[in-house]
């Protein structure tokens, strides 16, 4: 599992996405995202509050790869990326990182691109097309991802 799979799916666990009836279930979107701009996933309805309702499971985690290979991009840390993601205005914010760090076992003070790099040698990040893009490896990240929500799914019941 890459870093990004990794951290999406100890966000989606945060934000309940494993739980029967949780926003995040119901509305397919395992990291409870919104997209404040439009750019991105405007096609897609959203509920009251504003987070992104995706058609399928397999939709929210292709957005949800595709958000976190973003920041990793963008050299964010896995404490800059939950504060961004997971502000504390509505979020127990500190729990949160504390959490995706333990579970993830990843610094949460350095670069995650730089733990990338440390993990599979002198390499970029994955650099994703883009939502509706034809990035051959977000796609298989994002079976593989589905693949092992059900695996976690299944090790709960």
């Amino acid at each position: 599992m890459s870093l990004a799979q990794t951290i999406a799916q100890a966000m989606a666990r945060m934000e309940g996405f494993f739980v029967p009836g949780a926003r995040a279930a119901r509305n397919n979107n395992p990291i409870n995202l919104r997209d404040a701009s439009g750019r991105y996933w405007s096609q897609y309805p959203r509920d009251a509050q504003g987070f992104i309702q995706f058609p399928t499971p397999e939709a929210g985690w292709e957005a949800a790869l595709y958000q976190v290979n973003l920041d990793i991009g963008r050299g964010l840390s896995l404490e800059a990326l939950i504060h961004k993601l997971a502000p504390a205005h509505e979020n127990n914010t500190a729990l949160y990182i504390s959490n995706v760090a333990a579970w993830t076992g990843l610094d949460r003070t350095v670069p995650i691109r730089d733990l990338a790099a440390a993990e599979s040698g002198p390499t970029s990040p994955p650099g994703p097309s883009g939502p509706g893009g034809s990035d051959i490896l977000l796609a298989a990240a994002v079976a593989i991802g589905a693949a092992s929500s059900f695996l976690i799914l299944t090790d709960l019941i």
